[in-house]
């Protein structure tokens, strides 16, 4: 046995030895202050754990698109894939190149799950798919394979939305629908520069607008047939930022937003789950917002990051930040603290 195995074998013999409450005090006190406000009046399970680096090696890599020999090499490529594993959309992101392409990717992974074949069944067409239709560069992409639609953000501040079913199943498809012959069905208008992230909201479903209460006359009840005719007289929200410094919250059935968030510079991340809107901007400031009634609260400012944040994700209880400074930040949603629990390197 070598003498660091011997060492690490000892303590942990030590600790064993130790009483259950002493294990305790000791696991609350090594936690940093933070974490301890915000953790005091939630229900705590302590579990006794050794930790090990059992693998510290480059992860593995997934080669997704790759570049022909005739391709330029693209540093404003967007990508957005559907979360299952199934397909990725992606543009080069520059005023020369406005296409948005799909690329079949279920095959990359060796533990490819049934619920995926079926998606890539269904949406074999995309691969052929090529869609075209913003005045600038492509800045941003949300692809959802369930609803069979895609969002994307522009230079030209504008946000718009497709229907990605194959119209050769889709029998007596409306001819009136906006832009119906590249399949682009409705366009979003608020911002005033550049569309710079999206995230589209599945987790909550919101009742279809009536008729009387549409404003456009565009914007009337969709035939059955159509992209959200589809989802049974319920709708999603989406959240969108930009380079003029604004958050939007939209409904997929209406042009006109719900909410507008203000920050001083570049939103460049957002998040919307249910009633909370999380916003990050290019100073690494994070904004938390409550959506009620006319007007969204602020419930709390989180500044830790040290350059723009690049992406956000939420559970019930926390918030997780990445940033370009090379850090990803974890945050309490439960209490009033704004300071950061923990933080992971990334190279």
């Amino acid at each position: 046995m070598r003498a660091n195995d011997a060492f690490i074998s000892s303590t942990f013999e030590a600790v064993l030895q130790s009483s259950y409450e002493e294990l305790v005090r000791s696991s609350w006190n090594g936690i940093s202050k933070e974490m301890q406000v915000a953790y005091s009046k939630s229900p705590v399970k302590y579990l006794l754990m050794e930790e090990r680096n059992v693998y510290c090696g480059v992860h593995n890599v997934f080669v997704l698109y790759e570049r022909g020999s005739d391709e330029k090499l693209c540093k404003k490529r967007v990508v957005h894939t559907d979360g299952g594993r199934a397909w990725l959309a992606h543009c080069e992101g520059t005023p020369e190149n406005r296409t948005i392409r799909f690329v079949n990717i279920a095959s990359r992974f060796e533990d490819k799950e049934p619920e995926n074949s079926l998606a890539t069944d269904v949406l074999t067409h995309l691969s052929r798919l090529r869609l075209v239709g913003h005045a600038g560069s492509v800045r941003a992409l949300w692809l959802d394979t369930e609803y069979q639609l895609l969002l994307s953000g522009s230079y030209d501040t504008s946000i718009r939305l497709w229907d990605l079913r194959d119209r050769d199943q889709i029998p007596n498809l409306s001819n009136g629908t906006t832009n119906s012959s590249n399949k682009c069905v409705r366009i979003y208008r608020g911002h005033t520069a550049s569309v710079l992230c999206i995230w589209l909201d599945g987790t909550t479903k919101w009742q279809e607008l009536q008729p009387s209460k549409r404003v456009n006359k565009c914007d009337q009840r969709p035939p059955a047939d159509s992209l959200t005719g589809q989802m049974d007289r319920f709708t999603l929200r989406f959240a969108s930022g930009g380079a003029d410094n604004n958050c939007f919250v939209w409904r997929l059935d209406s042009r006109d937003h719900l909410w507008l968030m203000q920050h001083e510079v570049h939103v460049t991340a957002v998040l919307l789950r249910g009633s909370l809107c999380a916003s990050g901007d290019r100073s690494g400031k994070i904004r938390l917002w409550q959506l009620s009634g006319f007007k969204p609260t602020l419930q709390k400012t989180m500044d830790g990051h040290s350059d723009s944040v690049s992406a956000l994700r939420m559970n019930e209880a926390h918030l997780v930040s990445a940033s370009r400074d090379g850090f990803v930040r974890i945050w309490s949603l439960t209490d009033d603290l704004t300071s950061c629990l923990g933080q992971l390197p990334h190279p």
